[in-house]
């Protein structure tokens, strides 16, 4: 099979999003996509070199976005996003400020969204956007379905083994998950809870 497309599936945090972002690149490559997958930075370099095709990217402050986004529409490429800091956030104006920006919408060919919320909030921000919005959901919901549970079953088994039962609470707890942990002074985790 001759493949003429290409797809661009940047990766920063391997844990997050290295499943889903194969999940798409399988699906790209069944319909006669070229895929490019790795580390955000070389993926960013490799495209530079490579055809043009479509880079997803997948949302990031200001700054370092305009530098992604400027590169990839100047090699040539269809961009989109999918701001992998989406689904959910508590506050919707410092949402816009820290992960879009009005200048850089002309960069983008399409914005993929998580869902109504984060769609809502973006229109809202830019009422004559540009580029199409539309709500795609984020593959890393696709590796919940039936259909792909058994990806973690191997690992879901041995974290069974090693602590019996338990009760995962998925959040985040940034006073101790700081770059430089605890600092003196602040809430001990006993406190906290």
């Amino acid at each position: 099979m001759v493949r003429t497309h290409w797809l661009y599936l940047p990766v920063e945090m391997k844990a997050r999003e290295l499943h889903a972002k194969l999940l798409l690149g399988y699906h790209a490559l069944k319909e006669g996509y070229s895929v490019l997958i790795g580390e955000h930075r070389k993926v960013e370099e490799a495209s530079m070199q490579l055809p043009p095709g479509v880079f997803l990217a997948k949302g990031c402050t200001p700054g370092y976005r305009k530098k992604v986004l400027t590169s990839a529409k100047a090699n040539g490429h269809g961009v989109m996003e999918l701001d992998e800091e989406g689904l959910i956030f508590s506050d919707a104006s410092r949402y816009i400020r820290q992960r879009m920006s009005a200048g850089q919408l002309k960069n983008l060919d399409y914005i993929c969204c998580w869902g109504p919320y984060q769609k809502h909030t973006i229109e809202r921000a830019y009422p004559n956007l540009p580029v199409p919005c539309t709500i795609t959901g984020n593959p890393r919901f696709d590796l919940l379905s039936p259909g792909y549970r058994g990806i973690y079953q191997e690992e879901a088994d041995l974290l069974k083994k090693t602590h019996g039962n338990y009760l995962l609470i998925n959040t985040r707890f940034p006073l101790y998950n700081g770059n430089k942990g605890i600092k003196e002074g602040d809430l001990s985790a006993e406190t906290a809870i």
